[in-house]
């Protein structure tokens, strides 16, 4: 005699697996931006790179900067990349050092500053200038003006011009041939406090260190700095690895 099934009503199924489904959907609601970071550091990071080599020396840069953010944890992967950057100062020196914020995790103290930036980057700054940028954990308690003083800023707004003036124009200042301008705005890599009044532009996201969120997807994924070439007609980015690795290029031109 063969045994017999009973059948589940298809509506009660559903309802079931409707139930089930409901806790996973939710989650997925509420956590979107977590699963989406997730996603991009199980991606991982560059597949490919190549070897950092140098511009011709029949044509130079008229100005080489590196430019890094989010140093605000010292430890290996910080003196990682900040070792990085010390090498690639040895083949061609670095004029200015760029950070684009979190300079100190978690509430930006500036006692930790000879730990995140004044002794990992010391080879480099002992001849180039540094400009900085405050992120929202530098001004978290407070100490967004000991910062400004002790990294040697005009201000938290601030823009910076080299060479001799000539008629193009950047972010609305008339500078040389390019112009740097760093700006703290609202954004997750820049102060809270208030946008600049002139821009409203953010600091691209160059994570030198692990980042503070542990969803921080990028951070996880690929530690890296930019190398920023100048000429009179054109600008070269590279992004570079603490391998001094280029895993991509970009040519920017008036």
């Amino acid at each position: 005699m063969q045994p017999r099934h009973r059948s589940v009503p298809r509506r009660a199924a559903l309802a079931l697996g409707a139930v089930c489904l409901l806790p996973v959907a939710a989650a997925g609601v509420l956590r979107r931006d977590q699963i989406i970071r997730y996603a991009t550091h199980w991606k991982g990071s560059p597949t490919s790179t190549e070897a950092w080599t140098p511009f011709p020396a029949g044509d130079p840069p008229e100005l080489h900067l590196v430019a890094a953010g989010d140093v605000g944890d010292s430890g290996a992967r910080l003196s990682a990349t900040a070792a990085a950057v010390t090498d690639l100062d040895d083949r061609l020196p670095v004029d200015d050092l760029l950070l684009l914020g979190d300079n100190v995790y978690p509430a930006g103290d500036p006692d930790r500053l000879p730990d995140t930036v004044l002794e990992p980057f010391a080879a480099v700054l002992s001849h180039a200038d540094l400009y900085a940028i405050l992120g929202n954990h530098d001004v978290k308690e407070g100490h967004a003006a000991a910062q400004v003083q002790a990294l040697g800023m005009p201000g938290r707004w601030w823009a910076a011009t080299r060479g001799e003036p000539r008629s193009a124009r950047c972010s609305n200042v008339t500078a040389s041939s390019w112009c740097s301008r760093a700006t703290t705005t609202t954004t997750s890599a820049a102060s809270p406090s208030g946008a600049s009044p002139t821009s409203s532009a953010a600091p691209p996201r160059v994570p030198a260190g692990p980042g503070r969120d542990a969803f921080t997807a990028v951070s996880f994924s690929w530690h890296h700095f930019v190398e920023i070439a100048v000429w009179p007609d054109r600008l070269v980015l590279r992004a570079i690895n603490q391998d001094l690795r280029v895993a991509d290029e970009a040519v920017l031109s008036p």
